[in-house]
This record gives structure tokens, C-alpha cells and sequence, in this order.
């Protein structure tokens, strides 16, 4: 008799044991499945917040007006608000994207100097004026960064000596 309760002592421990193996594992196995699927909302929640980004920062514009005494013209040129583009940068883009648009420049250590749009150069003693939003600019265009909505102009005036 002592030996038949020993056996079905050890096969209650062994049963006992196997149902808190079989719950432990299922229950790991939940959690893990729950943890992966809240992952991949989260990336995809992030896909779609990244997609948003993007969205918003590529609809930025830039006007460009070029006047000289014959005419005045106006561009558009748009790009990634992500992208820290120059006024130089902006006329690069400009002549790749339009074929009735083009510029020559002569760099220099300072930046580089327009000294030709669309066929016209300044006479002896003018030059190319970058204006930002309607006022002369402190800067170059090579050290002019855009911002958004900006108004590039780009006029010939007199150098004053």
C-alpha cells in the first residue's frame, strides 16, 4: 500500500508540474505575440508619421524674380524643407528643372558671383543684386539660406566704389 501512494504521489508531482510548464509557457508565449504586435504598430504608426513628414516638408516654394531693363520673370522652384538649400543651390535646381532658365557664375573665395541670367550679363561696373523678399540681401548667394516662402530677386545694379 505504501508503495502505491509513493507512485501516485510522484505522478500527482509530475502531473502538477506539467500543467505549471504547459500555463508558463502559454502565458510567455501570449506575452511575446502581444509584444510583436504592439512593435509592429509602432513601426507602422512611425511609417506613417515619417510618410507625414515627408509630405509636409517636400511642399515648400521658393519664388524667384528676375528683372532687368527689358522684363521682369518669375519662377517657382520647390524643395524638401528637410534640405538647407542656399540661394545659389535654389538657381542650380532652377536651371536643371527649366529649360528656359539658365545662369552663369564666376566662384570665388568668398562664394560664387552670378554674372549671366538667361542670356543677360551687367555691363562694366554692375552687377547681379540679390534681393530677399524685396530688400537688398547682406549676403551672397552662396551664403543665403532659403527659407520658406521667400521671394529671391535678382536685379542688375551698380557696383559703388
Amino acid at each position: 500500500m505504501y508503495i502505491k501512494m509513493k507512485n501516485l504521489s510522484r505522478n500527482t508531482l509530475i502531473a502538477i508540474i506539467s500543467i505549471i510548464a504547459v500555463i508558463t509557457l502559454s502565458t510567455a508565449g501570449f506575452l511575446y505575440l502581444q509584444d510583436r504586435s504592439s512593435n509592429s504598430d509602432t513601426k507602422s504608426g512611425n511609417k506613417d508619421q515619417n510618410e507625414q513628414v515627408l509630405a509636409e516638408s517636400t511642399s515648400k516654394e521658393v519664388s524667384i524674380k528676375v528683372t532687368n531693363k527689358d522684363n521682369t520673370e518669375t519662377y517657382k522652384v520647390g524643395y524638401n524643407s528637410s534640405e538647407e538649400l542656399n540661394a545659389f543651390d535654389i538657381l542650380q535646381r532652377l536651371q536643371e528643372e527649366n529649360e528656359n532658365f539658365e545662369f552663369s557664375f564666376q566662384e570665388y573665395d568668398f562664394g560664387a558671383m552670378i554674372t549671366s541670367i538667361n542670356g543677360v550679363t551687367p555691363a562694366e561696373n554692375q552687377f547681379w543684386k540679390l534681393q530677399v523678399n524685396g530688400q537688398d540681401s547682406q549676403t551672397g548667394v552662396s551664403a543665403y539660406i532659403v527659407k520658406e516662402e521667400d521671394e529671391l530677386g535678382f536685379i542688375i545694379d551698380n557696383m559703388i566704389f
